[in-house]
């Protein structure tokens, strides 16, 4: 006897009709992009802008569509990533957004050597944001954000890539850095949910990763995340 099918609950029922309502907008603002790049010059910094709202605009249908999607949970789509270009990406868009009149600066230094990774873009996207954002707020009266690469091999010959980002912020409190990773804990105050670092661990652990933090009362704070070059 075949199962009962059971059915959705009414909070995924308005989960997907939120979904549906709101892809609709996001549609809507993808054909204006491409009208406004076949309107400008074939090449330019405005072209750059255009293809960086555009992947935003892509991530956030994608993060919708999770939701609503059953069964694809384990699949991780992969391709080939210059790591250089997309650092360069995430840290441009965060000059002209977040901290475009914030007194912070953000320095790279990125091993030229790094062969192109096979990883989820995506979900390196939401860690790169999740931990620059949080450098960023750490530190609201000014400071540095240092984010650098490194090309290696572990202990079994393996070729890694490693990143850290680095703030030169208060550092996080003892009571929190020994939970950094829990839901719903934060130092921030209202507004903030917590589930950043959370997130940023979940993600890390997909891409068969590991990510680990080092903070020092009015020092600074330091994220290492080490990835497989080949997922």
């Amino acid at each position: 006897k075949p199962a009962a099918e059971v059915a959705p609950s009414p909070s995924s029922i308005q989960v997907r009709k939120v979904v549906h309502e709101v892809n609709t907008p996001l549609n809507i603002i993808k054909n204006y992009l491409a009208i406004l790049g076949a309107k400008l010059a074939e090449k330019g910094p405005v072209q750059d802008e255009l293809r960086i709202i555009k992947e935003e605009v892509d991530r956030v249908a994608l993060i919708l569509r999770k939701l609503t999607d059953k069964g694809e949970g384990d699949i991780i789509p992969k391709e080939s990533i210059d790591i250089k270009s997309f650092i360069s990406d995430v840290t441009t868009m965060f000059r002209q957004t977040l901290l475009k009149d914030a007194p912070v600066e953000v320095h790279l230094n990125l091993d030229p050597s790094l062969p192109p990774i096979s990883t989820d873009k995506n979900r390196l996207k939401q860690v790169f944001i999740n931990l620059i954002k949080n450098a960023a707020e750490a530190m609201p009266d000014g400071g540095n954000i240092h984010i650098g690469t490194r090309y290696d091999f572990n202990e079994d010959k393996v070729e890694e890539l490693e990143v850290t980002i680095r703030d030169d912020g208060p550092g996080i409190p003892d009571h929190i850095r020994s939970q950094l990773f829990r839901p719903f804990l934060t130092s921030k105050g209202n507004g903030h949910a917590g589930l950043g670092l959370t997130i940023v661990n979940n993600i890390v652990k997909e891409l068969k990763g590991t990510v680990t933090c080092e903070s020092i009362s009015n020092v600074g704070t330091t994220f290492q995340i080490t990835l497989p070059i080949r997922l």
